[in-house]
């Protein structure tokens, strides 16, 4: 069975534990209500195969998994957009900032969201929600080379 990988940017950020950038992974906690007063939306993506890539970024030794799991958070507008959108079972890009922090003698990592895409739903028919923008399944467009303009 070959191998299958998340798309994963990330630049250094200011200090150690701390990255900035783009990570792809797929929803194993669908978007939840935070409790905080805050408007606040938590969930977990899972990402294969990019903990060399994150270890690099955050400047720590993060442990060689087939599999990383990422609590993700939004607040806001983008805590809204989440609760209606994000599923278990979708993937999703996400940018903004990737931080460690240490529980019970292990690393975790969590994401604050900045944006998010919904790059692959979850149902077979990859049906976008209504306020997701455009149908999946546009018709082509035959375009000839004579009406091009260059």
């Amino acid at each position: 069975m070959a191998k299958k990988f998340n798309f994963v940017g990330m630049h250094k950020g200011n200090k150690e534990g701390v990255a900035v950038g783009y990570l792809e992974g797929w929803v194993s906690k669908g978007a939840e209500a935070g409790k905080a007063d805050n408007k606040v939306t938590n969930a977990v993506i899972v990402a294969n195969n990019v903990s060399k890539k994150l270890s690099y970024a955050l400047g720590v030794e993060l442990p060689e998994t087939e599999s990383n799991f990422i609590d993700i958070a939004g607040w806001d507008g983008v805590a809204d957009r989440m609760l209606k959108v994000v599923n278990k079972g979708h993937l999703v890009g996400v940018s903004g900032v990737l931080k460690t922090r240490e529980f019970n003698g292990k690393i975790q990592l969590s994401f604050t969201v900045y944006d998010f895409t919904i790059q692959k739903y979850a149902n077979s028919s990859n049906e976008q929600p209504a306020n997701q923008g455009a149908s999946q399944t546009e018709t082509p467009i035959d375009v000839s080379d004579d009406d091009l303009p260059f």
